[in-house]
C-alpha cells in the first residue's frame, strides 16, 4: 500500500511552487485561487447529491486540502534560456501548467452523458468507440483540461480500489482515452514532481509508459524541467543535459520558425530555414517523419491568407481550406484544414518527393481553435 499523503501539505506546496515561479526570468503569468477545505456540513450536502460511490481519498482531500484549487502558470523563458527549455521539450518556445480540480461543489455526481460528442470519436474499431463511451459514462470528472478533454477517476474499474481509484485521461474525440496512473493519491506525488505539467496528453505522454498505463518520472527530464522552473540566483546558468541540441535562438532569417503541435502525440508541423522565396516544411516528433524544400514564391501569401482566415473563422466553417504549394525543389507540399463544432481543428499536411526516391506521406496534425490566432500571427511573421 502506498502511504497515506498529507493533503494539507500537498496544498501548501503547490502554492509555493507557484508563488516561487513569479520570480522567474521572461515573462510568466501565474495565478492560484484556494478555497479552505470542505467543512463537515458543506460534505454532507454533497454526499446528499450522490448516488455513486464518493472516493475515499477525494474526500479526503476536500475536506483535509482545498475544497477548490486554481492554479495555473505560462512561463516563455527569456532568449538565453530557450535552449534550455528545448532540452526538455524540443519543440516548445513556452510551457504551462498548474495544478487545479473541478470544484468540489461542481463535479457532476451524475454519470457524463456522452450523446453530445458521441459522433466526434471517429477512430478506432466499434469495440474501442463503445470502450472509450463506457469510460466516459462511468469516470468521476475531477479536472477540465480545456480542450474538450478531461481527467477523471474510474471508481468502476475491475480490481481497483474504489477509494482510491484510477486516474484516467479521456480524450472525448478520439478512442484512445486510458489510464495514466491506478491511484488518485499516487497521480498527486507524481504530478507534483512533473510541476504540474499541462495535463494535455501531449505533454504528459512524454512521462507515460503505455505497457504499464502509468506514469513514470523517470521517462523523462523530471528534474531538469523542475531546476527549470525554480527561481535562480543572479550569475547562475543552467545547464543543458543529455543528448538534447540547444536550437540557436537569433533572429536571423535562417532560425526563425513556426511550430504546429498536435495535441496527439508528440507530433509537429514546422516552417523553418526561410531563405528568399523557399522555406522547408517538416514533420517532426513522432515516426514517422520527413522534411520537403519548397520554393513557395507568391503562393506563399496565400499561406498567409489561408491561416488568417481560420483564425478569424475560429467559431467554424464548412468543409476544408486548402492551400498547395506550386513548385517545389524535389518536391510537393499541400495543407488541407477542417473543423469539428466542437472546436478541434485538423489539419492534414501531405509532403511529396519527386526527385528520384519518390514519396508521399500525409499525417494529420491536431490543434483547437484558441490557438488558431496565435498560429496565424507566427505564419504571417515567418513569410511576411
Amino acid at each position: 500500500m502506498p502511504a497515506s499523503i498529507d493533503y494539507r501539505q500537498w496544498v501548501y506546496r503547490a502554492k509555493s511552487f507557484l508563488d516561487s515561479m513569479k520570480r522567474l526570468p521572461g515573462e510568466i503569468n501565474v495565478s492560484v485561487e484556494i478555497a479552505d477545505p470542505l467543512s463537515p456540513s458543506q460534505l454532507a450536502e454533497i454526499r446528499s447529491r450522490w448516488q455513486r460511490h464518493l472516493p475515499g481519498e477525494l474526500i479526503r482531500y476536500w475536506t483535509e486540502g482545498s475544497s477548490n484549487l486554481n492554479g495555473r502558470y505560462v512561463w516563455t523563458p527569456p532568449p538565453q534560456e530557450l535552449a534550455y527549455l528545448k532540452s526538455v521539450f524540443e519543440y516548445n518556445t513556452y510551457i504551462y501548467g498548474g495544478p487545479r480540480f473541478i470544484a468540489a461543489s461542481e463535479v457532476d455526481p451524475e454519470p457524463c452523458d456522452t450523446s453530445h460528442f458521441e459522433g466526434d470519436i471517429m477512430s478506432g474499431s466499434e469495440e474501442e468507440r463503445q470502450r472509450t463511451l463506457d469510460l466516459w459514462g462511468r469516470s468521476i470528472i475531477i479536472l477540465d483540461v480545456g480542450n474538450g478533454d478531461c481527467l477523471a477517476l474510474d471508481a468502476e474499474a475491475p480490481g481497483c480500489n474504489p477509494d482510491d481509484p484510477p486516474v484516467i485521461y479521456l480524450v472525448h474525440d478520439n478512442s484512445s482515452s486510458d489510464q495514466i496512473c491506478p491511484r488518485f493519491s499516487t497521480f498527486l506525488g507524481i504530478w507534483e514532481q512533473m510541476s504540474y505539467i499541462g495535463p494535455e496528453h501531449w505533454l504528459l505522454n512524454y512521462w507515460l509508459d503505455r505497457s504499464s498505463r502509468e506514469l513514470s518520472v523517470d521517462l523523462h527530464r523530471t528534474t531538469e524541467l523542475r531546476q527549470l522552473l525554480t527561481p535562480r540566483a543572479a550569475g547562475v546558468e543552467l545547464l543543458v543535459v543529455g543528448d538534447a541540441t540547444p536550437r540557436p535562438v537569433n533572429e536571423d532569417l535562417e532560425s526563425r520558425f513556426v511550430e504546429i503541435h498536435s495535441f496527439r502525440g508528440r507530433r509537429s508541423l514546422r516552417f523553418h530555414s526561410c531563405i528568399g522565396n523557399s522555406f522547408t516544411a517538416s514533420i517532426d516528433g513522432d515516426e514517422p517523419r520527413a522534411s520537403i524544400r519548397i520554393g513557395g514564391y507568391t503562393d506563399c501569401g496565400l499561406l498567409v491568407d489561408l491561416f488568417e482566415s481560420i483564425a478569424r473563422d475560429w467559431r467554424g466553417w464548412q468543409g476544408e481550406r486548402t492551400w498547395a504549394s506550386v513548385e517545389g525543389i524535389g518536391g510537393k507540399f499541400s495543407i488541407a484544414v477542417s473543423t469539428t463544432r466542437t472546436g478541434k481543428v485538423t489539419i492534414v499536411v501531405e509532403l511529396a518527393n519527386n526527385d528520384g526516391d519518390d514519396w508521399r506521406l500525409s499525417i494529420p496534425i491536431f490543434t483547437e481553435a484558441g490557438q488558431l490566432e496565435d498560429i496565424a500571427r507566427q505564419v504571417a511573421a515567418f513569410f511576411r
